[in-house]
């Protein structure tokens, strides 16, 4: 998740000049020229702005940077030398080895390797305020591309001293998009598309296509080059216009006739309160991560034990919240009037939040740790993690109850307090609402944060049977927690997911969670269309996140259901 300054960033963006790429030509309707169609004819689902679609590239271009003096091309045994028209299948046996390494991979792969991280930079460009305003999005951005990546027409165009000339068919892949897009395409056989012109680094080269007026002010490294790749910022246009930095491609956005969802769905009130009783959590991630190394860069047993002594220090000090907050923000307000960090003030505001909902705290421990890793002590560890639990009592004997932790959601932290509260939120609790940065996928990746369980000797996390809901309240989600959770769930049939398309913000998040926990916590039963529009209406920053709701296909499609 980002900083809450980019919005700055986002509204002193001066685009222009964006004639030169056919943008006005590129969005077009369907072939047969009817009248437009609508996304759908519920009124209920008129209050999402998301819309799941394929998205298609034909006529994808990629230049392969290689010294042919220095790689050998061979067929089994055989040197071959690489021509112009030659196909790669996906049986293709041809394989590149490069000189001074024994092993050779096969061509096919590294190829496709360097494609799916040039159309990577469609995530920068789905967000480009520049790309947004062309395509006459009116809230947010453009949209976010999803986790499927299938590469095929792989084809030699062309053999240089230096470089390989490879086009390419990239499709089958889902994307999230704002209904903005489609609201001017028609059908054809069932199936709904538009079609973008725009342009992708013609390259993966770091020396032929990175320019700094081209990525984002303040992340501005090649590591992020991808994320905030915008070619339509004032300061990129001249310079990718130069050589050939870049490559025009069209992409498609097609929503099949079966993608339709005619029919609002509703999340099951009487599983989730199974029994008479929900368990709910708010989990809430600090913005600014702890600083743990030593001099040399590194996290040792010494450099946490050395954090730790100060925290304690800080723990028994007046003002204390305050002085922990400077200290986990490594003094970056020294000089200014000191805040706390966003997540805290999130962590405050929430209370005030669960007080509205008619919750009471029944209880609280604050500035702990369950442990750390490369530390054998686990006992009265001193933290950066609040804990309070509270519980409302409605009507029918029916009991809620909801746990509330803020703590460091980084993957780097030594701290084992959160992995071990996602395990706890997974395994026990009915509704889960995270929110926090998503660490481009790896903060919450399943696989990820079995590792750092196995670091401090703790079982890997195991779904339960019971039915859940889960908010991924962090930047563009919907790329990367769908696939693995459905698949350790055993399926959608006890988990719905509700993910955002793009950057969420740390201003957002108390007004979003007020409007996620009311309808569970007091048993109001609501569609998902109504409790994702309820959601974005609390957005301060952007109109919509473009949020989503995923596993929900198999759920009530009216209230009437539930008395079956």
């Amino acid at each position: 998740m980002k900083n809450v300054i980019l919005v700055v960033l986002f509204v002193l963006f001066n685009i222009h000049s964006l004639w030169a790429f056919r943008l006005p030509a590129s969005v077009t309707t369907g072939p047969d020229k009817k009248s437009p169609i609508g996304n759908n004819d519920a009124d209920l689902l008129k209050l999402t702005h998301a819309e799941e679609v394929i998205l298609r590239i034909e006529n994808g271009e990629i230049d392969v940077y290689l010294d042919l003096k220095k790689v050998n091309f061979l067929l089994g045994k055989e040197k071959i030398k690489l021509k112009k028209g030659m196909k790669l299948l996906s049986r293709n046996k041809i394989k590149i080895q490069f000189k001074g390494k024994k092993k050779a991979q096969k061509l096919r792969a590294f190829i496709r390797g360097q494609i799916i991280e040039q159309t990577s930079y469609l995530y920068g460009i789905l967000q480009s305020p520049g790309y947004s305003e062309a395509l006459d999005v009116k809230k947010g951005a453009a949209g976010v591309l999803g986790e499927n990546h299938i590469v095929g027409g792989i084809t030699i165009k062309g053999v240089e001293s230096k470089k390989l000339i490879v086009g390419y068919k990239y499709y089958f892949t889902k994307a999230l998009i704002s209904k903005d897009i489609l609201k001017n395409s028609s059908k054809r056989r069932g199936i709904q598309e538009t079609i973008i012109t725009t342009h992708l680094p013609s390259t993966t080269k770091e020396s032929k296509i990175y320019h700094k007026g081209c990525t984002d002010d303040h992340y501005s490294g090649f590591g992020d080059y991808w994320y905030f790749y915008d070619p339509y910022k004032e300061g990129c246009y001249e310079w990718m216009n130069q050589k050939r930095r870049t490559v025009e491609v069209d992409v498609k956005f097609r929503k099949p006739k079966h993608y339709e969802k005619s029919i609002s769905h509703y999340p099951d009130f009487n599983k989730l309160y199974k029994d008479n009783q929900i368990k709910m959590i708010v989990l809430i991630g600090y913005n600014n991560h702890m600083n743990w190394k030593n001099a040399s860069g590194k996290i040792t047993s010494s450099s946490i034990k050395e954090k730790l002594e100060t925290l304690k220090t800080l723990i028994s000090s007046k003002n204390s919240d305050m002085k922990i907050n400077q200290f986990l923000k490594n003094n970056e307000d020294e000089g200014k009037r000191p805040t706390l960090d966003v997540g805290m003030e999130n962590w405050d505001e929430m209370q005030d939040v669960l007080k509205e909902l008619n919750f009471k705290k029944i209880e609280e421990r604050k500035w702990f740790s369950l442990g750390y890793h490369k530390i054998k002590k686990k006992k009265n560890l001193p933290g950066l993690n609040n804990f309070a639990r509270y519980e409302k009592k409605l009507k029918g004997n029916k009991v809620a109850i909801l746990d509330m932790l803020i703590t460091d959601t980084d993957i780097a932290s030594p701290d084992a307090t959160f992995p071990l509260f996602w395990k706890k939120s997974i395994e026990e609790y009915e509704v889960i609402s995270y929110n926090g940065h998503s660490g481009l996928g790896a903060n919450l990746d399943l696989d990820g944060m079995n590792i750092r369980l196995k670091e401090v000797n703790v079982p890997k996390l195991q779904f339960k049977k019971n039915y859940q809901i889960i908010f991924f309240n962090g930047c563009s989600t919907y790329s990367y927690y769908n696939k693995k959770y459905f698949k350790a769930k055993g399926g959608s049939k006890n988990l719905e997911t509700i993910l955002t398309g793009l950057p969420a913000y740390y201003s957002d998040m108390p007004g979003n969670n007020k409007a996620f926990l009311g309808p569970f916590s007091n048993f109001d039963i609501i569609s998902y269309p109504e409790l994702v529009g309820d959601i974005e209406n609390t957005n301060l920053v952007t109109g919509t996140t473009l949020l989503f709701v995923n596993g929900e296909q198999d759920n009530p499609r009216s209230p009437r259901d539930f008395e079956k």
